[in-house]
């Protein structure tokens, strides 16, 4: 099965006022034939000012690039990893379509915050 990082380990720094952060187009996951897929989300570090909660990790999938997107898994701990499980839209529970990407949603917390992370896909 092939695996390819869906994101290499990359740290982002902002304050709340930025907004959500998405995953530039060209490092979307591309879905043709695939039935199945296993992402390895890590978030290696994840900062905020004191008194505030950290920002959001947010897997989203759509059939096109214009959308709609559907959130299928979202993580905001810190030092955590976990491995989310994909199945194509012919089955299962937690469905992918067509597009895979990633965006770091800061709306929950306040003031600056930092998170570092890799997502790793492996494919079948």
């Amino acid at each position: 099965m092939p695996t390819r990082p869906m994101q290499p380990t990359t740290t982002l720094k902002a304050a709340t006022t930025y907004g959500v952060i998405y995953q530039p187009g060209r490092m979307w996951l591309v879905l043709e034939e695939e039935k199945e897929v296993a992402l390895d989300v890590m978030i290696l570090n994840s900062t905020v000012s004191a008194g505030s909660t950290l920002a959001s990790l947010v897997i989203e999938t759509a059939p096109a690039p214009e959308g709609p997107w559907t959130a299928v898994g979202t993580f905001t701990t810190a030092y955590t990893q976990t491995r989310l499980f994909l199945t194509s839209r012919e089955g299962g529970t937690a469905q992918f379509q067509r597009l895979l990407r990633h965006k770091i949603d800061p709306t929950q917390a306040s003031g600056d915050w930092a998170m570092t992370s890799r997502i790793c896909a492996t494919m079948k």
